[in-house]
């Protein structure tokens, strides 16, 4: 199945200017998951009907659904990928910065994963939610220095007024 799939992905990057490469290799094992798990769905679907354990197996395939689809984009904005290595050639980022925006990227995939999860075998979370709210406020609020100085590091990694290697003198202190 990957190979199918990166053959189908190869012809349609000829065909257009986008490249599909990178898209079959981070969705290849969760594509290939996805469809075993769909013949063993289908088949106790056939077996079980609208009982109890055929609603539970909807549920477990809906679920492996989501984790497939998470596991897809999580593989696919990875810093290993290449497509954050792409997209930062294009636009003269830097590496560092190419790597903490994989690392974010990849804990909002999670999370939202996770809330998906937890909402498609039926618990309420906005209360969880509301509270993790009111929780970041009272964080935000008690690490306004880090805060800021987690912005400043940002800033400097994206204006770039010095590289790795620069002799730097900030006051007394000077050094590389």
């Amino acid at each position: 199945v990957p190979l199918l799939l990166t053959r189908l992905f190869m012809r349609l990057s000829k065909k257009s200017k986008l490249d599909y490469a990178k898209l079959a290799q981070a969705f290849a094992k969760p594509l290939t998951l996805l469809l075993l798990f769909s013949g063993l769905y289908l088949a106790a679907i056939f077996l079980l009907g609208d009982t109890v354990w055929g609603l539970f197996f909807t549920k477990v395939f809906r679920s492996l659904v989501i984790v497939f689809i998470a596991q897809g984009l999580y593989n696919l904005v990875g810093s290993t990928s290449g497509l954050l290595m792409e997209l930062g050639s294009n636009y003269d980022l830097d590496k560092l910065f190419l790597s903490l925006l994989s690392k974010a990227l990849r804990a909002v995939i999670v999370a939202i994963s996770l809330v998906i999860l937890v909402q498609e075998w039926g618990y309420d979370i906005t209360g969880f939610i509301a509270g993790l709210g009111l929780g970041g406020l009272a964080f935000a609020l008690a690490a306004q220095d880090t805060a800021a100085n987690l912005i400043g590091g940002v800033v400097i990694l994206t204006e770039k007024p010095f590289t790795i290697g620069d002799w730097i003198v900030a006051g007394e202190v000077e050094g590389t």
